[in-house]
């Protein structure tokens, strides 16, 4: 029978035992309290109509892995599944880029902390993402071109400025840092983390006044590459995206150079 009283607490004290998988934890959290039937199932993810489509489709996918676990555990058909309709949700927001004037600010108050410079000249002139600088060798960014893991395990070519080389270099050599050894190491020798960058970023930011985070300096990379003239696909191939619609998302055009465009075009 589908309507079995059961109550998600249940789902959620048998998560707690392990018995599920942890990316399950955060969803059936948010559905305490519901029952496992169609009617509740299909109000409670209506709810989710304003959230990114991205995360809905996250969510589907821990929601349904999660009712099948309970299917197979506890005998419950869970078939109902197959008939609930999920939001499209909202698209992903775009991120502005940093500004120049506040990226100028940033970096002359770290001129002279040599590990902070380097990270954000990193971030300027690569584009990277922090996750992915976190993951970084000296050799990565000492060298002309390197293939690097990315996110999702997948790689990325990158092409180190000569400003990146001569930072990693002078970075290297302060550290007595082997080209095989991790760029950015914690306290105690271990590669630092997201967070560990997270924490430099949060207290550059604090001491400078400017409000940003570090994915903006990704933004701005897109766009000042577009600015430039850069092709579309160069731009794709250097942020590393599979889908050319995620690069658009970076891309924010100049109003100027639309508007200069727009009038150059009606002149010919």
């Amino acid at each position: 029978m589908i309507l079995e009283k059961i109550l998600v607490e249940k789902i959620c004290n048998l998560v707690y035992q392990g018995k599920t998988r942890k990316t399950y934890r955060s969803v059936l959290m948010s559905m305490a309290g519901v029952e496992i039937a169609f009617d509740p199932i299909q109000e409670m993810v209506a709810g989710w109509e304003d959230q990114p489509s991205s995360t809905i489709g996250v969510k589907r996918a821990a929601l349904k892995g999660a009712l099948e676990f309970l299917g197979e555990s506890e005998g419950i058909d869970v078939s109902f599944m197959d008939t609930v309709k999920f939001p499209k949700g909202k698209p992903p927001s775009r991120r502005r880029p940093i500004k120049r004037d506040d990226k100028e600010k940033v970096m002359s108050y770290i001129e002279n902390d040599l590990e902070a410079k380097l990270l954000f000249t990193i971030l300027d002139d690569l584009g990277l993402r922090l996750g992915t600088v976190a993951g970084l060798n000296a050799g990565d960014v000492l060298a002309e071109v390197a293939d690097i893991v990315s996110k999702g395990g997948g790689t990325v070519r990158i092409y180190p400025s000569k400003k990146v080389r001569d930072l990693a270099m002078e970075w290297c050599l302060s550290e007595e840092k082997g080209l095989s050894e991790p760029l950015f190491t914690k306290s105690n020798g271990d590669r630092a983390t997201y967070k560990y960058l997270w924490q430099i970023v949060d207290y550059v930011r604090s001491e400078c006044g400017v409000e940003f985070i570090p994915h903006e300096w990704r933004h701005a990379f897109a766009t000042e590459m577009d600015d430039m003239g850069v092709s579309f696909p160069a731009i794709q191939r250097l942020m590393g995206h599979k889908d050319p619609a995620t690069t658009s998302l970076y891309i924010t055009p100049d109003e100027e150079k639309l508007r200069n465009a727009v009038q150059r075009r009606s002149e010919r």
